[in-house]
């Protein structure tokens, strides 16, 4: 479990860089990053507290749907007024 919660780390990590470097905004990468932080920390606590690996998948691949469609929505969100203005 404790590799997995290592990867999900660099998930969040390389999502918010790449959010960041394709915005230029850390509030956007913030907000498109962020929902994933419940899953960094549901699986470090099964690593420290022995959850079994099953319910851990199915709690982790539920939630995760979730906060895939919220970093979809915060991505196709209009992001500011100077969209409006080069458009």
């Amino acid at each position: 479990m404790g590799s997995a919660c290592v990867g999900i780390v660099t998930f969040f990590v390389f999502l918010f860089i790449l959010e960041f470097l394709e915005t230029k905004s850390r509030i956007t990468a913030w907000r498109s990053s962020a929902p994933w932080l419940p899953l960094v920390g549901f699986t470090a606590l099964a690593t420290i507290v022995h959850i079994p690996f099953c319910i851990v998948l199915l709690a982790g691949s539920s939630y995760a749907v979730w906060a895939y469609r919220r970093t979809s929505s915060v991505r196709h969100a209009p992001r500011s007024s100077k969209v409006k203005e080069v458009a």
